[in-house]
């Protein structure tokens, strides 16, 4: 399983399919990188079924990403013309699909990086030079995230044990619950940084300058067969793009 990789081969790779989402601007070429990623994700045990459901809200949002980026981005192939006026160009339709693909390529990116667990995440930034506190950040950053989440849940479940429910709402109730509960959501979350930062302290945080670890990595061969072929893909394809041939 690739999921066993060291996390600096998983940012190798991340990272050189992030960059060809970002040289390739159509979908006629990002299309096969997003295939290529997402038929890496089940061999870092990523289950696409729950991915999906997962994005589903997503899909909705960047809908309408490609529509108005259709409507609005100026091209030359109009599809639809009512006398002087015309909207929904060809052009626009490729930049917008072109937007989504990226941003699911940079998200199945993401899921790479999230196999690791978090200490071997940190172990891995800190074995490329990446100073510990920095590191630490990072990682504190991507846990910290999931907790607002379970925060955020656990209000709406208190609302729905209240007989609220938001989905048979108006826009207008709605949008005064949401704005009701983002203060209580933000002093949660204040309150939580701050535990955290007095658990750092207790456990004195940056008392020595370098960190240890109870294990060691290193990279092993399908680790650097991973990383030579990441590397040595990408800037095949870099150059023959850079020349016109694809």
């Amino acid at each position: 399983m690739l999921k066993q990789l060291d996390p600096r081969s998983k940012f190798v790779l991340s990272g050189v399919i992030a960059t060809l989402a970002v040289i390739f601007n159509h979908p006629f070429f990002l299309a096969p990188i997003l295939i290529l990623a997402l038929g890496l994700l089940p061999f870092f045990a990523c289950n696409l079924i729950q991915v999906f459901s997962r994005m589903r809200r997503l899909l909705v949002i960047l809908g309408g990403l490609v529509i108005i980026q259709a409507i609005f981005y100026p091209g030359t192939t109009y599809l639809f013309t009512i006398g002087e006026f015309s909207f929904i160009s060809l052009e626009g339709i490729l930049q917008g699909t072109s937007l989504v693909l990226r941003l699911f390529i940079i998200l199945c990116c993401g899921l790479i990086l999230a196999s690791s667990p978090p200490a071997v995440f940190v172990q891995g930034l800190v074995a490329w030079s990446l100073p510990y506190e920095l590191a630490y950040m990072v990682s504190l950053g991507i846990r910290f995230l999931p907790l607002l989440r379970e925060e955020a849940n656990d209000v709406f479940t208190a609302l729905q044990l209240r007989g609220i429910d938001l989905k048979r709402m108006p826009w207008g109730q709605q949008f005064k619950i949401y704005k009701s509960l983002f203060f209580p959501l933000v002093t949660m979350a204040i309150l939580r940084s701050k535990q955290i930062a007095l658990s750092m302290e207790a456990r004195a945080f940056r008392a020595y300058p370098r960190r240890t670890f109870l294990h060691s990595l290193r990279l092993k061969k399908m680790d650097f067969t991973a990383i030579f072929l990441s590397i040595f893909g990408g800037f095949t394809l870099i150059i023959l793009h850079l020349k016109g041939l694809i």
